[in-house]
């Protein structure tokens, strides 16, 4: 969901973005999310404000909805590529790890089950 409050060029994006935190991923599909990520940053590129599901509000360039962005397309090109080699699921969670956000907020509870969930997901399109 996201809506324009366009008197006050005021964009809020509910959970495209997390502001200083790693996003959850528990349904839907990352694919998807990261191109509504990409319209928002085209689209909404001259808001005053995005406001996002989670954390504070950001002026422009909207680092949260980039960082997001690169977090989600990050981890679905690790996981395509354990797909590849054949890595089981357990396997691929226990090793796709991502450095430079480790000490940002909820990675520890969130980042592992979004291992699981983009790994059955790409595992999931690859028969459809």
């Amino acid at each position: 969901l996201v809506i324009h409050q366009r008197e006050d060029n005021i964009v809020w994006i509910s959970d495209l973005a997390f502001n200083n935190r790693v996003t959850f991923m528990s349904d839907g599909s990352s694919k998807a999310a990261i191109a509504a990520q990409k319209w928002v940053l085209d689209k909404f590129a001259d808001a005053k404000l995005m406001i996002p599901g989670h954390g504070s509000a950001q002026t422009k360039p909207f680092p949260m909805v980039t960082w997001t962005l690169r977090y989600m397309q990050s981890l679905r090109d690790r996981t395509e590529a354990a797909l590849d080699q054949g890595v089981d699921l357990q396997d691929a969670v226990d090793s796709i790890e991502f450095d430079d956000w480790k000490k940002v907020r909820l990675y520890g509870l969130n980042h592992r089950a979004n291992v699981g969930f983009v790994y059955r997901e790409m595992e999931a399109a690859a028969f459809d």
